[in-house]
């Protein structure tokens, strides 16, 4: 095979005017995508907002954040922005630039999409970081609000016991006293259960996260 011919890059190619004006101002101002730090901010966009406000950049910013609508207030001065593919259409306005100047935004374009590319697989991979971190969290106090609730209930079940002088407890326990045979199980009701079960239930809440009080 023939060897291909080598491209004059001073060749003059024809391009729409505003493409080739917002790329240019781009490249001058090097623009480039920043890494994400935390939450994704405007700051982290491939156009950051300090340039919307430029004269090559303004209509175009403006057109896209409507999402290409145009509303009727605007039809006049609000125009599509000039693309590439409608290159063929006798409403845009063309202009000739050599060969080397539009290779030089097209190497710049191609940098800038492998950038932006590599930003937002950046901040996705931070996000779903972010949301495993969450739902640990909401699982851990959803165990701890569990484990206090329950523990709650323990202690008023504690609370509702009755309460007996030590005379009544002598006296129900009167065997004990008398040296006779000992209960497999002291009631429940006497002075002695209701404090460590109270101690055990204030115990186990502090490990768990739930009460504070000594």
């Amino acid at each position: 095979m023939p060897p291909k011919k080598k491209k004059n890059p001073q060749e003059p190619l024809l391009i729409p005017e505003d493409v080739y004006l917002r790329v240019r101002k781009l490249l001058e101002l090097k623009s480039a995508p920043r890494a994400p730090k935390a939450p994704l901010t405007s700051e982290e966009w491939c156009i950051p907002p300090a340039l919307h406000i430029l004269p090559e950049l303004k209509h175009v910013v403006h057109y896209w954040k409507q999402c290409a609508v145009v509303r009727y207030e605007e039809r006049e001065a609000l125009k599509a922005p000039s693309m590439m593919k409608n290159i063929d259409s006798e409403e845009v306005v063309k202009k000739r630039w050599t060969r080397k100047e539009i290779t030089e935004l097209q190497k710049y374009l191609k940098s800038q999409t492998k950038q932006a590319n590599k930003r937002s697989g950046q901040f996705l991979k931070q996000l779903e970081k972010k949301e495993k971190k969450e739902k640990k969290h909401k699982k851990e106090k959803k165990h701890e609000h569990e484990s206090q609730e329950e523990l709650h209930e323990v202690l008023r079940e504690i609370d509702a016991l009755p309460i007996q002088s030590p005379a009544e407890w002598r006296k129900e326990n009167r065997n004990v006293a008398r040296g006779f045979d000992v209960p497999e199980q002291p009631s429940t009701s006497s002075p002695g259960i209701r404090p460590s079960l109270r101690r055990f239930a204030k115990a186990a809440s502090r490990y768990l996260g739930g009460s504070k009080s000594p």
